[in-house]
C-alpha cells in the first residue's frame, strides 16, 4: 500500500504543479500582451510627438521666411520712402531758390 499512495501524492503534487505552470504561462502571456499594447502606444505617441516637432519646425521656417520677406518690403518701403523725402527736400528747394528769381 505504501507504493500506491506514493504515486498517487507523487501525480496530485505534479498535477497541482502543472497547473500553477499553466496559469503562470497564461499570466506570462497576458503581461506580454499588455507591454506589447503599450509599447505600442509609446511608438504611436512618439511618432505623433515626432510629427508635431516637424510640423512646428515647417511653421517656424515658414514663418521665418515670411518674416524676412516682411523685412525685406520695410527695407524697399524705407529706400523709396527716402528718396522721396530727397526728392521733396530738392523739390522745395528748387522751388525756394526759384520763387526770389520770379519776383526779382
Amino acid at each position: 500500500m505504501i507504493m500506491t499512495t506514493t504515486p498517487n501524492i507523487t501525480s496530485t503534487r505534479l498535477h497541482d504543479v502543472m497547473k500553477v505552470c499553466v496559469q503562470l504561462h497564461k499570466d506570462i502571456q497576458s503581461l506580454e500582451g499588455k507591454l506589447n499594447a503599450r509599447n505600442q502606444t509609446a511608438q504611436e505617441l512618439t511618432s505623433r510627438v515626432e510629427k508635431l516637432q516637424t510640423d512646428k519646425d515647417g511653421k517656424e521656417k515658414e514663418l521665418y521666411q515670411q518674416v524676412k520677406q516682411l523685412e525685406e518690403k520695410m527695407t524697399t518701403h524705407n529706400h523709396t520712402i527716402q528718396s522721396l523725402v530727397f526728392k521733396i527736400q530738392r523739390l522745395k528747394r528748387k522751388k525756394i531758390t526759384r520763387i526770389p528769381r520770379a519776383l526779382s
